[in-house]
């Protein structure tokens, strides 16, 4: 049963309804505060225990697989694998090596091959290791296989209670397959250097080697500089690798730092070219070394050019082609000016690039152009202070101004035009209006051109009649001498 109300304590429940509106949005903003509050500090302590717990960070490598083909008995071969360290420092790595492969593999270092290694620290992201193969000489065809695990140490730090260090590792799968036996055989071809080089230059040695193998062979140069009786250099040297039946020229170096120490004079340098298991030969060359300066410098500018498309507030790279002809080794530029419609606006100076005795290079010039117009480069080559021939390069940005030039040639050719129509129709308009003379014979009748007298008429039959046939009919007429009032004779 209801029960009757006033109409005051229904307004004040409205009234009440309309307050609690607003309390409860603001008592879910903050619960849901708070509640992202409790999310964020349960994610900062987990980040923070990860990087002070490594007992989570994981390792990567790529690729998962590695496979050699085609290797040859007593051949060596090269690979590169990449390691992930996820953690925030760096990381021990450890490799084991498993399956039939696993005397035949090894990690190695990247600038020394020879040099195996059984664990490196990476920094954190990723780095790069060498894996190689060597197949024994005597090894039967066919495919054989194995794995390379990669294990990362735990890193030192703190653990929460219950856990423990633990390794993580992941393993590369490895396959070679067998087909033949290497084959190492070549032929040093030439050595040669130059005459002379100036105190504080280094010596270059230059070898032409043909690699005559079926596989790709690194040579190995040890090069030997002596002054009489006395030895000032002494270094084994490694090459790059030849390809199979090819011949490339290496070249080994005698460095600038050691002949600032020398002493004036003539020495020898021997050089003695290794395959392995083999020499392919030793040589002897007599050079001489020179004060600074004493050799003579030189060189040729042989080419200025735009090597990008500028834009207006952007930069403009110039390759300067230079040629060195000297005697010596020359650091080389390029030194010049640049103007913007005529003006100078300052000097400029390419990078530096080392060219030897006959060598040919390219000098980079980057130029700001920060406004549109008309540029022009001018400037030399520089080889060690002596300059070259001065060249020219120019290009324009934006667009270009209209000349007056225009104008007037358009002008001029449209009355050239209108002076030909009006020649052109005056003549055919001669031509057409072209008086008849006729002129007289000693007897008064009219003389005919020669081209009516000769020629012939046709006749209904298409024949040609001769001309005095035509002619024939009007012989009274011209007996009769009648002139006309234009004093021409013609016919009654």
């Amino acid at each position: 049963m209801l029960k009757p109300c006033s109409v005051p304590v229904i307004l004040l429940d409205v009234r009440r309804a309309r307050a609690t509106v607003p309390i409860r949005w603001a008592t879910a903003v903050i619960i849901a505060t708070f509640g992202t509050t409790l999310v964020f500090s349960a994610l900062g302590p987990a980040s923070a225990s990860d990087a002070a717990n490594p007992s989570g960070n994981g390792v990567g490598v790529y690729p998962t697989s590695v496979s050699f083909a085609k290797a040859l008995r007593g051949g060596e071969y090269l690979e590169t694998i990449g390691v992930i360290n996820g953690s925030a420092k760096p990381r021990v790595f450890r490799f084991l090596l498993h399956g039939r492969l696993a005397s035949w593999l090894a990690i190695v270092d990247r600038s020394d091959p020879s040099k195996t290694l059984s664990k490196v620290t990476i920094a954190p992201g990723s780095a790069i290791v060498q894996l190689r193969l060597q197949v024994p000489p005597r090894t039967a065809d066919g495919t054989y296989t194995g794995a390379l695990e990669v294990v990362g140490q735990p890193l030192k730090g703190s653990y929460p209670k219950g856990a423990s260090p633990v390794s993580v590792g992941v393993q590369v799968e490895v396959s070679a397959q067998v087909t033949g036996t290497q084959v190492i055989a070549g032929a040093l071809i030439d050595v040669n250097t130059y005459p002379a080089i100036e105190v504080g230059d280094s010596l270059p040695i230059f070898s032409l080697i043909r690699n005559s193998s079926n596989v790709v062979v690194a040579p190995v140069f040890r090069l030997r500089i002596t002054r009489g009786d006395a030895v000032v250099y002494n270094e084994t040297l490694p090459g790059e690798g030849i390809r199979p039946g090819s011949v490339s020229k290496l070249e080994v170096d005698w460095p600038g730092a050691d002949t600032r120490s020398q002493v004036l004079g003539t020495y020898i340098a021997q050089l003695k070219v290794l395959f392995p298991g083999r020499s392919l030969g030793t040589r002897e060359l007599r050079f001489r070394l020179d004060p600074y300066g004493y050799l003579h410098r030189s060189g040729r500018l042989l080419r200025l050019a735009l090597l990008n498309h500028p834009k207006i507030g952007l930069a403009a790279d110039i390759g300067a082609s230079l040629f060195n002809t000297g005697a010596v080794q020359a650091d080389t530029t390029f030194v010049g000016r640049i103007y913007r419609n005529g003006v100078l606006l300052r000097g400029v100076t390419s990078f530096q690039v080392l060219l030897l005795p006959g060598e040919r290079g390219v000098a980079t010039l980057i130029v700001a152009v920060p406004k549109d117009g008309f540029y022009r480069i001018t400037g030399v080559g520089s080889f060690a202070g002596a300059q070259s021939n001065p060249l020219t390069v120019s290009f324009r940005l934006g667009s270009p101004p209209f000349p007056i030039v225009y104008p007037l040639a358009a002008g001029a050719a449209i009355v050239l035009l209108a002076l030909a129509l009006m020649w052109r129709r005056r003549s055919r308009r001669s031509k057409r209006f072209r008086p008849i003379v006729t002129r007289y014979v000693s007897n008064g009748a009219p003389k005919q051109p020669a081209h009516a007298r000769g020629a012939g008429t046709r006749g209904r039959e298409g024949q040609a009649r001769p001309a005095h046939a035509r002619g024939s009919h009007n012989r009274g007429a011209h007996g009769r001498k009648v002139p006309s009032l234009g004093g021409r004779v013609r016919a009654p």
